[in-house]
């Protein structure tokens, strides 16, 4: 004859059952009701195995009452954490596709962004099975202490002997989760300044102004500070010194380079450009120049700038002088 406790937990199963369409139709009128999609594909790919892990752990707790600790008692919580693995596997896959993917890789080729949530995905279905087998094996008397040291192990050996692929790939992974640049991006990297022609999972691709294609880890560049050209926007800011003579008025020198910065067709209106008298050299007025350009225009707009000056400053008569230096020689006769 059944005890109280286990006709409580026959009458909790019972119950469950039955009230099934009635919870699973609330759950779903719940879910309609949000905008979005997300928590509809996580009911439709968690309700059935939660339910049953539910519905079986009630069976375990009924026949632990009636028949403790059988073989009966380790297949049903074998059972339940298997459910309960597939629960959690689905809720990744669904987080990683739908959530992690559209929010932290916008900027990500497409085909880079499947293969790093594949690996993302893959990397936490490896987790959650390991972790459900050594709760298994413990569940029927597997002492997983040898198999949790022996991982450990192995993967301190793996991880050494891969430690730069790794480094590599978990970097690339973390750069395009917070991308620095895009592809077409003129950057500078440490010494290498040029366009990001490809950002793989491993490595980063930048052509050269000169031509060449330099490839840089992604290890690298997580440690380097990178200057993009693009990001917030494409415009820069050139600077550029000058020197005229002291015969030469400031205002006038000043006049004139403002003439030709804002005359010029490639110079941004906004920011406006700026003409500064900066200091007293050793043998000339320095003048500074600031102006605003699209990145794409900075060289040419450059060379056509010092040239106008040049030639302004022949028509103006200022002098731009070369280091002078007076040396005085003492007569010790």
């Amino acid at each position: 004859m059944l005890d109280v406790e286990a006709l409580i937990y026959v009458g909790a199963i019972l119950l469950y059952i039955l009230l099934r369409p009635v919870y699973t139709g609330i759950a779903k009128r719940i879910v309609s009701l949000t905008k979005g999609d997300i928590d509809d594909k996580l009911y439709d790919a968690l309700e059935r195995p939660i339910w049953f892990a539910i519905l079986i752990y009630l069976v375990f707790l009924a026949q632990e009452a009636i028949f403790p600790h059988t073989l009966l008692s380790n297949i049903l919580l074998t059972a339940v954490v298997a459910l309960i693995a597939i629960a959690l596997i689905r809720t990744g896959n669904i987080l990683i596709k739908d959530v992690i993917g559209p929010t932290r890789f916008v900027l990500t080729d497409p085909k880079i962004k499947q293969t790093i949530l594949t690996v993302i995905d893959n990397v936490v279905k490896a987790a959650i099975i390991f972790f459900a087998l050594m709760y298994t094996l413990s569940i029927w008397g597997v002492d997983v202490t040898p198999i949790l040291a022996s991982a450990g192990i192995v993967g301190i050996v793996v991880g050494l002997a891969l430690k730069d692929p790794l480094e590599n790939l978990i970097s690339g992974i973390l750069m395009l989760t917070d991308p620095p640049f895009r592809v077409g991006d003129v950057v500078r990297i440490g010494d290498t300044m040029g366009e990001v022609k490809e950002i793989g999972l491993r490595n980063t691709k930048i052509l050269t102004f000169d031509g060449d294609v330099v490839t840089i880890p992604n290890s690298s560049i997580i440690r380097m500070d990178v200057e993009n050209y693009h990001m917030p926007s494409e415009k820069v800011r050139v600077r550029e010194r000058i020197g005229v003579s002291y015969d030469t008025d400031p205002e006038h020198a000043k006049k004139v380079l403002m003439d030709i910065l804002t005359s010029h067709p490639k110079i941004l209106d906004d920011p406006a450009p700026q003409v500064l008298f900066l200091e007293f050299g050793d043998s000339a007025l320095i003048m500074e120049i600031r102006f605003w350009v699209h990145m794409p225009d900075k060289m040419s707009t450059i060379d056509e700038v010092n040239t106008t000056i040049w030639k302004r400053f022949k028509e103006e008569g200022i002098e731009i002088p070369f280091p002078i230096r007076t040396v005085y020689l003492r007569d010790e006769r």
